[in-house]
């Protein structure tokens, strides 16, 4: 029945298996490079993802965070998406239609 987990600050290097009860989700600051589009499988409830900082001046990767064309397309729900501070060079492709807030300040 979990709604929220925060994995923030933390060095996890992928998306781990997560409850699909989650509406919010938080993956900053961590070490999650690519977001591919079995990440997110199941998670129908998930209306805000919060993925900032994996790659900036404090978090320094040397590339980009990768999202793939519709990576975040299953995620249906989902209406608030944050990548700030990621190196972003493009806006990724193919995201849901139900998102109404997209935040990419701080990207290259």
């Amino acid at each position: 029945t979990l709604e929220e987990l925060n994995l923030s600050y933390n060095g996890i290097t992928t998306v781990p298996a997560l409850p699909s009860s989650l509406v919010s989700l938080s993956l900053s600051r961590t070490s999650i490079l690519v977001l591919g589009p079995t990440h997110f499988t199941g998670l129908h409830a998930l209306r805000f993802l919060y993925m900032d900082g994996n790659c900036y001046y404090k978090n320094p990767c040397q590339q980009a965070v990768e999202v793939a064309p519709g990576a975040l397309l299953g995620l249906g729900n989902l209406t608030h998406l944050s990548l700030k501070y990621n190196n972003l060079t493009q806006v990724p492709r193919r995201l849901p239609p139900s998102l109404d807030t997209l935040l990419l300040s701080y990207n290259q």
